[in-house]
């Protein structure tokens, strides 16, 4: 199957950061072939005119929740909102069922605003991955693990074994990846984390955490080990699959730990802004070299599973943390969100910059709209300006899964049904749930 995208403006996001103007891309299958700019001349299966457009490589989203879609909206200004409503949700009323329909309400919205790979820690692994396959989207799917129950694991030995099976059930499919997820250093203890990063090595999958997100969270590992990220090196987890979201309550000392390790960072601007915690020292951790990538966080936290409104934040945020409006500059951001996810996740030698032998996971923008106009800056127009209605086709892996705008492999109707049944599943727990909350305050 080839494919002809002729007359395009390419943001390759290459190590030198070139931009290609009325260049062909030629894709065949799952791969770019060749990008070219003498004449066409080939037979092709189909030709995209990309005449006054964009070409990007998709963007990877490394820090979601995407089932949560389900509790969307839910408790959205309530104090300590995770253990008085969220966790006995998730004990209480999900299932396989739930988790599916969940899922493609999510992975819907993250392809129809040009997300192309996304990294998960959730439960249910195996309907998320379902999910995620019949979309079309590249995932890894982490297996939450925890001390307690959690969701569909019922203990830790659970959590490992659900783990493995996914591994090997998914092991030949070229898009669907499993990852390790502690939930965090209060849910996950000390011989879980270590067993956590042994599998982690072993199976070459990303090792995916919170961390230093809250002052609580900090408070029992600061007079042994000075904070988490010093108590997570201390106990020998930091590495080169480590990706960590959040990152907020961290020193020049866990900086240097972690530049040193090779750790990457997940900032989740939105989610955290809307929990009232504190900015995140983006800026601190590029000046250390450090990998930052960029999330949506889970559809509870941030609400949209956009990255156009998490790139959008991400720089004005820094901005104002640093009273400095020159720092954190477009281009940084594009980076954040597309090559720096791939290095983060390890695959920045498969996807991440349009280059030929790359997979073809790609997004082709229309930037002639109200909202995007003019165009002195793509990378700022990019950032400040795009939306997701801008988003007009996507490829992940070489086949187009968004067309014209629209979902390609399934009807956005048959996805909205879908979650509307599994919706009413949970109604009436969550209102149940919210009433004794209330109550007690």
């Amino acid at each position: 199957m080839k494919t002809l995208i002729k007359n395009i403006t390419v943001i390759t996001m290459n190590d030198t950061l070139d931009i290609l103007e009325n260049a062909n891309i030629l894709i065949d299958n799952d791969e770019i072939c060749r990008i070219f700019f003498d004449g066409i001349s080939e037979e092709y299966d189909s030709i995209i005119d990309g005449t006054g457009k964009l070409l990007l490589p998709g963007f990877i989203n490394t820090h979601t929740h995407v089932p949560m879609t389900i509790f969307r909206g839910l408790g959205d200004d309530m104090k300590d909102r995770l253990t008085r409503l969220l966790l006995p949700l998730e004990n209480s009323c999900l299932n396989s069922e739930i988790v599916y329909g969940s899922s493609l309400l999510s992975l819907s919205e993250m392809l129809l605003s040009g997300t192309t790979c996304y990294a998960d820690m959730y439960t249910f692994i195996n309907s998320t991955a379902q999910a995620s396959d019949d979309l079309g989207i590249r995932s890894f799917i982490g297996q939450g693990i925890t001390d307690e129950k959690s969701g569909e694991q019922i203990d830790s030995d659970f959590g490992f074994e659900l783990f493995e099976k996914f591994i090997d059930r998914y092991k030949d499919n070229p898009i669907i990846n499993g990852a390790l997820a502690p939930h965090s250093v209060y849910m996950t203890s000390e011989p879980l984390l270590k067993r956590c990063k042994e599998l982690s090595d072993k199976y070459e999958v990303p090792f995916l955490i919170h961390i230093a997100e809250q002052v609580w969270e900090a408070e029992p590992f600061l007079k042994e080990h000075g904070s988490v990220v010093k108590y997570l090196e201390n106990i020998g987890v930091l590495g080169k699959r480590f990706i960590g979201a959040h990152g907020i309550l961290v020193d020049d000392e866990d900086l240097e730990i972690m530049a040193k390790h090779n750790i990457s960072i997940s900032h989740c601007p939105a989610g955290n802004s809307k929990s009232g915690r504190e900015i995140a020292p983006i800026y601190d951790y590029m000046k250390y070299g450090i990998n930052v990538s960029i999330a949506t966080d889970g559809p509870m936290s941030g609400n949209h599973m956009d990255m156009m409104s998490v790139m959008n934040c991400t720089p004005k945020m820094q901005k104002v943390k640093y009273l400095n409006r020159s720092i954190c500059p477009a281009i940084d951001i594009v980076k954040m969100a597309t090559i720096n996810g791939a290095k983060a996740l390890n695959i920045d030698h498969l996807v991440g910059s349009v280059e030929v032998g790359k997979k073809a996971d790609l997004l082709i923008i229309n930037p002639n709209t109200i909202n995007m106009l003019p165009l002195y800056d793509y990378y700022a127009a990019i950032v400040y300006s795009m939306l997701p209605n801008n988003i007009e086709h996507v490829f992940v892996n070489g086949k187009l899964v968004v067309k014209d705008s629209k979902l390609a492999n399934v009807k956005e109707e048959e996805i909205i049904s879908k979650f509307k049944d599994v919706y009413d599943i949970v109604k009436a727990k969550s209102q149940e749930l919210m009433e004794k909350v209330v109550a007690n305050e």
